[in-house]
């Protein structure tokens, strides 16, 4: 999970199929 860590405020799908969503 080296891209676990997102500023953006839409939810990202990564590349090892988890979505992160930041507040």
């Amino acid at each position: 999970m080296d891209n676990a860590i997102h500023t953006n405020v839409e939810p990202r799908i990564l590349h090892n199929g988890d979505v992160i969503v930041a507040n």
